[in-house]
């Protein structure tokens, strides 16, 4: 396992920069507040990475590339600003997002769907769940489908709703649907 924390990766002339390329054994990388200077996009390429983690809030960062066919685990804490992209995502089998949405609220949904959009073009989810507790917003999978729309691919719906707390700071996921049956109780 690699976990390098608070380094800055410098760009070459391809206008990204790759620093895990040499490690032909790497199997779970770690990356803590690491930054990129002279170029905006990071990418992960490894054909032995299974696990992958980023602690990331800098806004450096435009976009994350991966190209890791065993990868099986993609997990993201922070600001999910950069567009995240990849081939040989194929072995993808669990995703987890921890989003950090103060300075970005009003692009929470889109920026989550897109990258989950993304990364599960190969995933075959069973359930997903997740709650922004400062924006009071639930988003839910919902169902695979073969249609969706009249499209013939393979659709993902998800459903993004906001729910309401007694509490702000701690708020009851389905407030809304309690509330009404205790009015119906009442």
């Amino acid at each position: 396992m690699l976990d390098p924390s608070n380094f800055t990766f410098y760009g070459g002339e391809n206008d990204y920069v790759e620093p895990f390329s040499a490690f032909t054994k790497l199997k779970s990388l770690i990356i803590h507040g690491c930054k990129i200077m002279d170029t905006q996009i990071i990418n992960i390429s490894s054909e032995t990475l299974v696990n992958f983690a980023m602690d990331y809030s800098s806004s450096k960062i435009a976009k994350i590339e991966l190209s890791t066919p065993n990868l099986c685990t993609f997990t993201f804490y922070g600001i999910p600003h950069p567009k995240i992209g990849g081939s040989n995502l194929s072995s993808v089998k669990e995703v987890n997002i921890y989003a950090h949405m103060d300075a970005y609220l009003e692009k929470l949904p889109i920026v989550l769907f897109n990258w989950l959009q993304e990364l599960s073009v190969h995933l075959e989810p069973k359930g997903l769940c997740g709650i922004e507790q400062n924006i009071e917003t639930l988003m839910h999978y919902v169902t695979a489908s073969n249609a969706y729309l009249g499209n013939q691919k393979n659709a993902r719906e998800f459903d993004f709703a906001y729910y309401r707390g007694k509490d702000l700071m701690a708020p009851r996921l389905y407030e809304d649907i309690l509330k009404e049956i205790e009015q119906i109780g009442i």
